[in-house]
């Protein structure tokens, strides 16, 4: 439990990275899906946790998890808008 914060904190950040990498430049209604899905997996995995034994939600899990979601969607739009601006 050491590390707790930090690999929910770089999970969720890398997950961004690839969500939005992959898809945030083809349509914005996949982009909102997308954008979706991501947002509500922290809850959603947290939640499960509830139901599996010898495992218990945490409040801090869910606030890492979106610590990481938003700088890894902080890091996607500003490499894409220096890309845009630099050419």
């Amino acid at each position: 439990y050491r590390y707790d914060e930090l690999i929910h904190f770089l999970m969720y950040f890398f997950l961004s990275l690839l969500g939005f990498k992959k898809f945030y430049f083809t349509t914005y209604l996949r982009s909102f899906l997308i954008l979706f899905i991501i947002l509500s997996l922290p809850i959603f995995t947290e939640y499960l946790q509830y139901y599996t034994p010898r495992r218990r939600p945490e409040i801090s899990d869910i606030f890492y998890d979106y610590c990481g979601l938003l700088a890894g969607i902080i890091t996607i739009l500003v490499y894409s808008y220096v890309k845009k601006n630099k050419d």
